[in-house]
Formats: structure tokens, sequence, C-alpha cells
């Protein structure tokens, strides 16, 4: 971890880093990485009906599946994946998904993408009931 300078005053930030080794894993064989991370979203792109998350891609993945808590008193109506080269932001495309995973009461929001590129920008956008 690396502290950096934040553009919010009194807020903190910094860089992660991890490293994994892999000497113990078969030539061809799978591996999953689980990445879980808790934020404040000051990233987030909010208005009042939705809320938009973007992440921007620097290598290739096979499969990324994203699970997002619905913020308390709030329940999402529906949401859409995009993505676009990240130099090119005005070309937006829609992105197959591929599972999503459905909770009763609107308040997560899953979905699974496979093939996702590198030198994109992926979004998630919902919108609110």
């Amino acid at each position: 971890m690396r502290n950096v300078e934040s553009s919010v005053p009194g807020q903190k930030e910094c860089y992660w880093e991890a490293s994994y080794d892999f000497e113990k894993v078969p030539a061809g064989e799978f591996v999953d990485l689980i990445f879980e991370e808790l934020s404040p979203g000051q990233f987030l792109k909010r208005s009042e009906n939705s809320t938009t998350l973007s992440a921007e891609i620097h290598a290739d993945i096979a499969e990324v599946t994203r699970w997002i808590l619905i913020p308390k008193g709030r329940e999402y109506r529906s949401f859409r994946v995009a993505r676009y080269k990240t130099e090119e932001p005005d070309k937006l495309e829609p992105v197959r998904i591929v599972t999503e995973y459905l909770a009763e009461d609107y308040t997560i929001l899953a979905y699974k993408l496979l093939s996702v590129k590198a030198g994109y920008t992926y979004e998630v956008t919902w919108y609110y009931k």
C-alpha cells in the first residue's frame, strides 16, 4: 500500500499492489483471484435517478463477476453495462451480460462478463426505482 495525496481535503487515499505466487499451479490450470473493495465511492457518477461505476481495464480478463450493494433505502429498477476504448469515450457500445444474479428486493446488483478486454473502460449504470 502506498498513500497518495488526495484531491479532497481530509480524505485519505492510497494505491494497492498485490503479488501472487503461481509456482504451485500446474501450467494450463486456472486460478480464481478474488478482489474485494470497500470504498466511500467518490469515483461514482451520481444523479438523482442513476449511478455509474467505471473501471479501466489494463489486461485481458477471462471472467469478471461484480456484486454491487445498493445504498440503504434505495432499490435499482434496471441496469446496463457498456464499454468504450479508453481513449475514445464518445464511442460507447453495449456489453453482453453472460449471467445476471437477481436479488428479490433489488438491493444487490450482480452480473458476470466474459472476455473483458484491455484498453477499454467498462461502465455499469443502474437506475433507481
